[in-house]
C-alpha cells in the first residue's frame, strides 16, 4: 500500500474510564510502562469531508519500523495512582508504602501561548448589585463579605467596573491557569492583597500598593484556579482580568 500521510482527530471516546496498570523490571531502575488492559478501547475516527476516511471495524496492523502517532491535547488527561509497594527480607513482610496521587498530562507545547483572553464589565450596566456567585464571560465572581457592584468609580473614565468592599472578592477561572493579569484601580486604603490559590492551596500573597491610580498585577504561577483580592474601603474596582485558556 502506498505511503500517504493524512490527519485525523478523534471523535469518540469509550464512555468508561481507562484502566491503567504500571509494570516494574526486576534488577534494573524502575522504568515505567502503562498500557491498556483488555479488551482494547473502542475508538471511532474520521477526517473532514475533503478527505473522506472512515474506519469502524476489527482490523490487525503490522509494521516492520515504528510508526509515529501525535496526539494533541485538546483538554488534560489525569490518571489516579492507587497502590502498595511491599518490602521483604528473608521472605518476611518489613513494611509497605502506599501510593496514591495523580498524573495529569498537559498539552505539551513548546511555544509560548498565542491567545490571550481578556475580560472587561463595560457590557455591564451601572448600579447592579451582586451578593451570590455570578458567572461572567467564563468566570466566577463572588463576594466575600459586603455586595459586589457594577459603577464607575476612578478611571479609566466612564467605563463600568466590577467595584468590591474591603472583605473582598474571589475570582474563579474556569480551569487551572498559569498566567494571569488583573487590572484595578484604587482610591482609599493604598494596599490591596491578593491571594492565589490552586483550589484549596494558597500559592502565594502579594500586596499590592494602589494609590489613587490603576495599576495591573501579572501572576506566573502553576495551576491558578483562584484569586481573592481584599482591601480598598470601597472604593476599589476590577477593570480587565487577562489569561491565556491553555498553558
Amino acid at each position: 500500500m502506498a505511503s500517504e500521510e493524512r490527519d485525523v482527530k478523534i471523535i469518540q471516546w469509550p464512555e468508561n474510564s481507562a484502566r491503567l496498570e504500571h509494570e516494574f523490571k526486576m534488577e534494573e531502575p524502575c522504568p515505567v510502562a502503562i498500557h491498556f488492559l483488555k479488551p482494547p478501547a473502542h475508538v471511532k475516527i474520521e477526517t473532514s469531508p475533503k478527505e473522506p476516511l472512515h474506519v469502524d471495524m476489527k482490523m490487525g496492523v503490522s509494521a516492520d519500523d515504528t510508526i509515529p502517532v501525535c496526539l494533541t491535547l485538546c483538554e488534560p488527561i489525569c490518571a489516579d495512582s492507587d497502590y502498595t509497594v511491599g518490602l521483604s527480607i528473608l521472605e518476611k513482610p518489613l513494611a509497605a508504602i502506599s501510593i496514591k496521587g495523580r498524573t495529569k498530562l498537559f498539552n505539551c507545547d513548546d511555544e509560548e501561548p498565542d491567545e490571550l483572553r481578556c475580560i472587561d464589565f463595560t457590557k455591564l450596566r451601572p448600579k447592579q448589585r451582586i451578593v451570590e456567585p455570578y458567572e461572567y464571560a467564563g468566570l466566577t465572581f463572588t463576594p466575600l463579605g459586603d455586595s459586589l457592584y457594577t459603577g464607575l468609580i476612578g478611571d479609566p473614565s466612564g467605563q463600568t467596573k466590577l467595584q468590591f468592599p474591603p472583605d473582598g472578592v474571589r475570582i474563579e477561572y474556569p480551569h487551572p491557569v498559569s498566567i494571569t493579569d488583573i487590572t484595578v484601580n484604587n482610591y482609599a486604603d493604598p494596599v490591596l492583597t491578593f491571594t492565589v490559590y490552586s483550589y484549596d492551596v494558597v500559592l502565594e500573597q502579594v500586596d499590592l500598593e494602589v494609590n489613587n491610580e490603576v495599576k495591573t498585577l501579572n501572576i506566573i504561577n502553576d495551576d491558578i484556579t483562584a484569586v481573592e483580592i481584599k482591601g480598598g474601603q470601597n472604593e476599589s474596582s476590577i477593570i480587565e482580568i487577562c489569561y491565556y485558556p491553555f498553558y
